[in-house]
């Protein structure tokens, strides 16, 4: 995989203090910034670098924690596959910066070590239902659902964006998607780059998991999904993994109502002794399938 340089003349020390400069780049898609940065040793906390793109600006988690004083490399997550434009540094002036290396994503097929991660137990909602539905679902407070007939057969390996996941056994009357009230979620692999999600919301959200490592430490990711609705597109870089034509009201089926479930990531910038992550408490928030993928070559 090849790497651009962010910014030159930072390898010398005593590296640049983090004071909030807004750094350009060159314009293009990237998956992760990588900084060597220097500081005084921290256990945990987490600070807030954002990212400027063609059309928005988000925030992503810095993670610091390497020896006091030791020249680091620490990994922030470009989870929205957009174009790149800038990156604004943390207010940190213990924080030094001494290089800065953008990893782009790459152009072939290659999907890593992509695991599909049990749910089962933490399935709390049905949201999936024929057409001839019985009525049992509750997607959202209207009880709409989505058309079994129009997504991948229940319980079978589906792959979208190049990354395989197990798509819940949907039958319409028991659940068939999470919706997050803070569950914790054993992960199968102790090192992890991405967690892939099928996901919608019912409204678009933002909000924050929590990884947590063997050690005991735990560290914030953002969880961003975009709403189900089809007036409303991807807010925040998703691709559409399954659009139906349909959405299904408890009496009648409204064909100008084609919901969407996305396929969003979830960035994983400490990779190494993952055990679990746990989910936000926001019901507006449906898991159907998550994926855990270790590798930088996931394609999307």
């Amino acid at each position: 995989m090849h790497s651009a340089g962010l910014v030159e003349g930072l390898s010398s020390q005593p590296g640049l203090p983090c004071q909030g400069q807004l750094l350009d780049v060159a314009l293009g898609t990237y998956a992760w910034i990588h900084l060597l940065v220097s500081g005084p040793a921290r256990d945990e906390g987490s600070l807030e670098v954002w990212l400027h793109h063609v059309d928005a600006v988000e925030p992503e988690w810095l993670h610091p924690g390497g020896p006091d004083h030791v020249p680091t490399v620490v990994r922030v997550p470009v989870s929205r596959p957009e174009p790149l434009t800038a990156v604004r540094l943390p207010e940190s002036t213990d924080l030094r910066v001494h290089s800065v290396t953008l990893v782009p994503w790459p152009s072939d097929d290659t999907s890593g070590n992509a695991v599909p991660v049990d749910l089962s137990a933490h399935l709390n909602c049905v949201g999936i239902e024929p057409k001839e539905r019985p009525g049992r679902g509750a997607f959202n407070i209207w009880h709409n659902t989505f058309p079994i007939e129009e997504l991948p057969r229940p319980g079978s390996i589906t792959v979208v964006g190049g990354v395989s996941f197990r798509f819940p056994a949907a039958d319409g009357t028991r659940p068939d998607n999470l919706r997050c009230r803070g569950q914790r979620i054993e992960l199968p692999s102790s090192r992890v780059d991405w967690l892939h999600l099928l996901a919608a919301a019912e409204r678009r959200t933002e909000d924050v998991v929590t990884v947590h490592y063997a050690d005991g430490t735990t560290r914030p990711q953002w969880l961003r999904v975009s709403d189900f609705w089809p007036e409303t597109p991807s807010r925040f870089g998703e691709l559409p993994a399954f659009r139906t034509s349909a959405m299904l009201y408890p009496n009648h089926v409204d064909s100008r109502m084609p919901p969407v479930i996305w396929h969003q990531r979830v960035p994983v910038a400490v990779r190494d002794g993952v055990v679990a992550v746990t989910l936000p408490d926001n019901p507006a928030v449906h898991v159907f399938a998550m994926t855990a993928v270790h590798g930088d070559t996931v394609s999307r």
